[in-house]
């Protein structure tokens, strides 16, 4: 666990921030060897491959893996791929005299070896079917590119004529027609199945692509950059730039996308490549294959033998953080409201949901405790903590109210030093946005009798506000969009919205004239309620300007409704 403290003197707050590393986990591969190489047909089958001829799989879900043997001795294991959970291909570097193709019929229960001919190394592979594939690498004589193609499932390769000198290190096709290779300062593109491949002039280090359509494809970079094409890959723009090498990339939709590479770090996209979520993992060494079952579901590959899971999108469970105001000084008066304010923001972003809240009472001096009720308010939501106990006592010094302690309020003595649940529960604030102000009213009801709050505070456990949050899982009755929330906004909003089946739901907002600004969701949902968030400061890295805007919602590609947000700065 990460902890950063940033005490701010000015205002006499002193906040302290915590944050889990992100949710992936390692998997027991039972084994220390290189790996290249992770590829899955569902949530339970997959496989990873690496160096000395290893093959690894699990029909769990990566909870067991266990080896397979490929009969050869020895070799480089590139890539695996598989177009269903029978039939598989693997692809490196040579074994004898003959460069490594091998397919399996059965899982990966016995693989056969394809011959190609010698002195051929092979990085990646790619599969429409059963029958038509691609394998892509470099002459070990002379390097230059090589592409081959079997359009009968590998009985047959023949080699494709291209004019590229640089080894290629990856490819991906659409379909049967359409399809990218990329390589070291080499890259080229096909619409007709390879028969004529168009090359591309370029620098770049191809080592991992993906497209989600003929236009739009992403590129993991050698040199620390994630690239972007909107041309079908003719020109190629920077969607991330970091440290270190980009590996691999996956979409597991036309929105949501991730990428690794160096020293364990998954890079996270939920819009197209707009933004990028950098996420630390257990492990500092480089992560060199990634692979999405679905957006929540995904695996990586490293040296060393490791495998690692997410089942959260890799996302950070809940961050922690805990805030206290001191030197306040405020007057307790007869008959009247005390007030003091904890205000927790993020730069006008949505922070999270609230799961749990402790409250502290630092320091507050009165005549008779059982005269105070102490009120916690946020979002609109007013809970009595703390209502007229203590007796005949006086003063709250270091208590901390929380749900899970074992002796209430009502049963302390006073200063009530320690731990106690308070009046009424404090769950009434979960699942609450934990963004903005968190007030503390204090009202003393005896005449004559004053007292002084010097000091107290907060601790908050949130879920991050990420993507599209589930807000019921019960079946509604109707499709609905509902108005976004705030309205007029500035610079972030909430659109909640409900559909009856499983189905592809897509989120779009435009502009007056029509033009699509961004896409908020696109991914096959579940029957329910959802929620998710339009800032206007996470548009192509630009702020948009003030105006009205739409939001449509789409089911299946049909629109069901559209309604008018606005934004008013």
């Amino acid at each position: 666990m990460k902890k950063i403290i940033l005490t701010i003197l000015i205002i006499n707050t002193i906040f302290i921030f915590e944050d889990c590393m992100s949710q992936w986990v390692q998997q027991s591969s039972g084994t220390t060897t290189y790996l290249y190489s992770i590829h899955f047909e569902d949530d339970l089958t997959g496989w990873a491959t690496g160096s000395s001829a290893l093959i690894k799989k699990t029909t769990n879900g990566g909870v067991n893996w266990f080896t397979q043997t490929s009969g050869q001795p020895f070799g480089s294991f590139n890539s695996v791929f598989f177009v269903d959970l029978n039939t598989g291909w693997i692809v490196g570097d040579q074994v004898y005299d003959s460069t490594l193709i091998l397919k399996t019929t059965n899982g990966g229960n016995n693989w056969s070896l394809q011959k190609v001919g010698g002195s051929k190394i092979f990085y990646d592979s790619y599969f429409i079917n059963q029958s038509t594939g691609w394998a892509i690498g470099m002459s070990s004589s002379t390097y230059n590119g090589l592409i081959y193609k079997t359009t009968n499932g590998g009985v047959n390769w023949f080699m494709q004529t291209i004019d590229q000198t640089g080894r290629f290190l990856s490819c991906f096709f659409l379909n049967e027609n359409t399809g990218w290779v990329g390589g070291q300062s080499s890259f080229a593109k096909t619409t007709n199945g390879g028969t004529y491949w168009d090359t591309i002039s370029t620098a770049l280090v191809s080592n991992g692509l993906y497209f989600v359509d003929p236009l739009i494809g992403f590129m993991a970079e050698n040199s620390s950059k994630i690239y972007k094409t909107t041309d079908g890959g003719f020109t190629w723009n920077v969607s991330y730039s970091g440290s270190g090498t980009i590996s691999s990339i996956h979409f597991i939709n036309p929105a949501t996308g991730y990428a690794c590479g160096v020293q364990g770090k998954v890079f996270k996209t939920t819009n197209t490549g707009i933004s990028w979520a950098v996420q630390t993992t257990p492990i500092t060494s480089n992560l060199n294959s990634i692979f999405f079952v679905s957006p929540m579901v995904g695996y990586t590959a490293s040296s060393g033998g490791i495998i690692l899971k997410t089942t959260n999108g890799g996302e950070q469970t809940s961050f922690y953080q805990i805030i206290h105001r001191y030197n306040i000084n405020k007057p307790i008066v007869s008959g009247q409201n005390t007030l003091d304010t904890i205000n927790i923001v993020n730069n006008g972003e949505a922070i999270g949901y609230t799961q749990d809240i402790n409250v502290y009472l630092d320091t507050i001096f009165n005549a008779v405790n059982s005269d105070l009720e102490i009120m916690m308010i946020h979002q609109g939501v007013t809970d009595t903590v703390v209502y007229r106990v203590g007796g005949s006592g006086s003063n709250f010094f270091r208590t901390v109210l929380n749900d899970s302690a074992s002796t209430p309020i009502e049963g302390g003595v006073s200063p009530f030093i320690g731990q106690y649940r308070p009046s009424r529960p404090l769950a009434k604030f979960n699942n609450l946005l934990v963004d903005g102000s968190w007030i503390l009213k204090i009202y003393n009801r005896t005449k004559n009798l004053s007292g002084v709050i010097k000091s107290w505070g907060i601790a908050v456990s949130y879920s991050p506000y990420i993507g599209v949050r589930t807000i019921q899982n019960i079946i509604p009755d109707i499709c609905m969009l509902y108005q976004n929330y705030p309205n007029p906004f500035n610079p972030t909003t909430n659109i909640k919205y409900q559909i009856t089946d499983t189905k592809l739901v897509t989120l779009k907002v435009f502009d007056l004239l029509g033009r699509e600004i961004t896409t908020l969701v696109n991914e096959i949902q579940k029957p329910g309620m959802y929620e998710t968030q339009f800032s206007s400061n996470t548009i192509t890295g630009n702020q948009l300007p003030s105006g009205i805007y739409f939001y449509s919602l789409f089911v299946e590609g049909i629109k069901t409704d559209t309604k008018r947000l606005v934004l008013l700065k």
